[in-house]
């Protein structure tokens, strides 16, 4: 009779182990390999973390808009691979295929550093637009009829930043600078009860083809609204007076034209 016992899980790992000794024992060049690149891995590792830090650092930094700061950075990386590379004890052809990982690594966060400078400028030059549009919005409210002197005083602001954007981008901040003043400029109308200058303004197609369509339906309809309104109350004021002057028995003199007939 045969009997067959079954390996424990500790017995088969034992033997894996034992068979992996055996094996390095066999084939030392192996075991040479296999610690080049554990030590690869600490060290790329090590580098990633301290590179996603420092990009974190320029990111959150208010200087990421100057070029001297991705230039410093990438320069700081560069200082962290040259140690990484002196601590590599492997050899020759080890150390040539860390040194190829930690370029390309760095060269993944240089991008990603120039992305987040190009995104910094890029909100910094639309909040100057924003706030040039406002305040010239302002003055449209305040002279409707001067709309036309107002674009051309936007596209001299947005003529001085010019050669920091794309032709695209310039053509896309002209078209939204327009339009943002207009709309601002009728909206702070309604809001003000001036519906005749603003209906003006989304009448003349010289001003109102530069705004948004719907944002342009909407306030034409809040005109309308304001215009039926004020008619009303103008209706209903001379309805008080009829009424007034039908009481008294008189007509009402220029002081009672004033008075607040209920």
């Amino acid at each position: 009779f045969f009997f067959f016992k079954q390996k424990t899980a500790y017995e088969i790992i034992a033997g894996d182990w034992s068979s992996d000794v055996c094996s390095s024992d066999l084939f030392p060049s192996h075991d040479r390999r296999r610690v080049d690149v554990l030590d690869r891995v600490r060290l790329y590792t090590a580098i990633d973390q301290e590179a996603q830090s420092m990009l974190d650092t320029v990111i959150s930094s208010g200087d990421v808009l100057k070029k001297d700061t991705i230039t410093g950075f990438e320069q700081s990386l560069r200082q962290k691979v040259g140690e990484a590379l002196n601590q590599h004890a492997g050899t020759a052809s080890s150390r040539a295929e860390l040194q190829a990982q930690l370029e390309n690594q760095i060269g993944q966060y240089v991008k990603s550093a120039n992305a987040a400078q190009i995104k910094a400028q890029h909100t910094m030059l639309g909040n100057m637009v924003e706030q040039t549009s406002n305040k010239l919005a302002m003055q449209a409210v305040f002279a409707p009829d001067k709309m036309q002197d107002i674009f051309a005083e936007y596209d001299s602001e947005l003529g001085k930043i010019k050669d920091a954007l794309s032709p695209q981008m310039y053509q896309s901040y002209s078209q939204a600078g327009r339009a943002k003043i207009a709309q601002n400029a009728v909206t702070s109308m309604l809001q003000n009860g001036n519906w005749q200058e603003a209906q003006k303004i989304l009448a003349d197609p010289t001003i109102s083809s530069y705004m948004d369509p719907n944002a342009a339906r909407k306030l034409s309809i809040d005109a309308r609204v304001d215009e039926a309104k004020a008619g009303q109350a103008v209706q209903a004021q001379m309805q008080n007076r009829t009424k007034w002057s039908a009481l008294l028995g008189r007509n009402l003199t220029a002081e009672d034209q004033y008075r607040d007939w209920e």
